[in-house]
């Protein structure tokens, strides 16, 4: 990057930076013109997925099937095809307005081979309550307090044939669609799950991790949001006390 397009790059961060949160911009990625609804939210995908790469992964498949279950403005599904241009990319977002941004953004890139489905990943096929956000923490609504309906498509039905790559990032869901799934997990090469540990909600990370044992999976953990002192306090955040990522692959153990 030359002197000039570095300063460029850094003025356009500062700039997204000062935005009060959730007000509708667009901005250049990679050279092409993007849609965000939320620059806090923006920023943090890009250093997560393009700088941190935590995404990436090497496959032997020429064109190989990846599942983007929330996949809000697109992100990575622009990551997943930076790396293999070939792929072929199912893209579910629910929120009606953050599934504009990501149409106007995968069109943007002129990507071939990506479906984009506006719907919640569930466990059934049909209508859902959604809690939209602005920014990546929209979610279902199980409590009976009423949200957006939005259509809903059972991840069950996506998986009758190999997947390279499972994305789960569905915002306390995702308990209720992997156990779901629970004996289609043989077709998924590689998972991402992020976890979420709802206040009002029973912790059921232990069976979680047990689904994904018996599918024949090795798991690694990472912390995404903990609290310093459990034992003191445990703040919320959107209505979780506990957040982890969790990357599921078949590496036979060494």
């Amino acid at each position: 990057m030359n002197v000039i397009a570095k300063w460029k790059s850094e003025y356009e961060k500062r700039r997204l930076e000062r935005l009060p949160r959730y007000t509708p911009t667009t901005t250049v990625f990679r050279g092409k013109t993007v849609k965000i609804g939320d620059a806090c939210t923006y920023l943090e995908g890009i250093r997560e997925i393009f700088e941190n790469g935590i995404y990436e992964y090497q496959s032997p498949e020429k064109r190989p099937l990846i599942l983007d279950c929330g996949a809000n403005i697109g992100l990575a599904t622009i990551y997943f095809k930076t790396m293999y241009a070939n792929a072929r990319i199912v893209a579910f977002e629910p929120d009606p307005s953050i599934f504009d941004a990501l149409e106007f953004n995968i069109t943007s890139f002129d990507f071939r081979d990506v479906q984009l489905q506006q719907a919640a990943v569930w466990i059934e096929n049909g209508t859902v309550d959604f809690l939209p956000e602005g920014g990546f923490s929209g979610r279902i609504e199980r409590g009976g307090t009423g949200g957006l309906p939005v259509p809903a498509v059972r991840l069950r039905d996506w998986l009758d044939e190999p997947v390279d790559f499972l994305k789960i990032d569905i915002e306390g869901a995702e308990f209720d669609v992997v156990q779901d799934c629970a004996d289609r997990l043989a077709n998924v090469e590689r998972m991402f799950i992020e976890y979420h540990s709802e206040c009002d909600r029973p912790q059921r990370f232990d069976e979680l991790l047990a689904i994904v044992r018996r599918a024949g999976f090795r798991y690694q953990i990472h912390e995404t949001y903990v609290a310093p002192k459990p034992f003191l306090e445990r703040p919320p955040m959107m209505n979780m006390d506990l957040q982890l990522n969790v990357f599921c692959f078949r590496e036979a153990f060494a």
